[in-house]
């Protein structure tokens, strides 16, 4: 496996803030070059995406982590011309995720022109990538892996009142409030993110946006305390998705990024034409594929 070149580099959402992140640049790139977006407070530098990207880059895939603006808890965020705006996971409004996933495919065309595009997105970035490609049908992606994706935009956990709280709070505070929030991974939040994920707002679940995304996806879960299981990945299954269910691992695949990257890299054989020179060095991929059916 080969050390592949790290940059530091800068994209632009559609809607002009400046996005931080890494690239992973191999000495003879070969497609797909794969754009991963974090979870909910997640970082670009986060040990599950540099571990991945470096499993698809060590092999000659291009790959590069990117910010969205709901990275950390909180965050400023810079605009083109100098303005700042609140960002991070309590201030991001999630309706806005595809300003973000659009300004580093954007970013990826420029690098690496002509490469075809692959969005893995982890936990929430799972459910943010399959919300722009089903509702963009961008033709400069070709495919999506979704890595323990949440189900839907708006959390199927969280207490159904704390929306009624948010708007009461955002008429006599404003949107900035925060609010702490049951079982929500993080928390406090303000009421302009609460709000950002009323049930209203996503009406399609995960299952609806996959089926609509009109590319190859790739969904897995692992098994320890993740937000989903067999249920719902036969539930991606039944609408075209390749599935995998990672066996002793957490939500963030600790010890599993090499098997994680491995899995991507084979899945994305079995998918591209017989022949095609984006697949990974074989020339017969569809007989590497391995089967990922959840009967296994």
């Amino acid at each position: 496996m080969e050390e592949p070149r790290l940059e530091l580099v800068r994209a632009r959402s559609e809607d002009g803030y400046e996005l931080e992140g890494a690239a992973w640049v191999p000495r003879s790139p070969k497609g797909p070059a794969y754009i991963l977006i974090h979870g909910m407070a997640g970082r670009f530098y986060s040990r599950t995406l540099v571990e991945l990207a470096q499993g698809l880059a060590g092999v000659g895939h291009p790959a590069v982590s990117g910010h969205t603006r709901g990275h950390d808890f909180g965050a400023l965020m810079t605009r083109r011309g100098g303005g700042l705006a609140l960002g991070g996971a309590a201030f991001e409004d999630v309706t806005e995720a595809p300003y973000d996933v659009g300004g580093w495919v954007d970013w990826a065309e420029a690098r690496w022109p002509g490469c075809p595009l692959v969005l893995v997105g982890h936990s929430l970035g799972g459910f943010k990538v399959a919300v722009y490609q089903a509702w963009r049908q961008d033709p400069r992606v070709h495919g999506l892996v979704l890595l323990s994706p949440a189900w839907s935009g708006s959390p199927r956990f969280w207490p159904p009142d704390i929306f009624d709280q948010a708007r009461a709070a955002e008429a006599a505070s404003g949107p900035w409030t925060l609010l702490p929030v049951a079982r929500s991974p993080v928390t406090p939040l303000s009421a302009r993110t609460i709000l950002s994920r009323v049930p209203a707002a996503w009406p399609r679940m995960l299952p609806d946006l996959v089926a609509e995304a009109a590319v190859p996806v790739l969904a897995t879960y692992g098994s320890e305390a993740d937000l989903g299981g067999w249920p719902e990945l036969r539930a991606l299954q039944a609408v075209g998705a390749t599935v995998r269910w990672f066996g002793a691992t957490d939500h963030h695949y600790r010890g599993a990024a090499e098997q994680v990257a491995f899995v991507i890299r084979r899945w994305w054989q079995s998918q591209a034409p017989e022949g095609s020179p984006t697949a990974a060095g074989t020339t017969n991929p569809k007989k590497e594929a391995r089967d990922e059916s959840p009967h296994r």
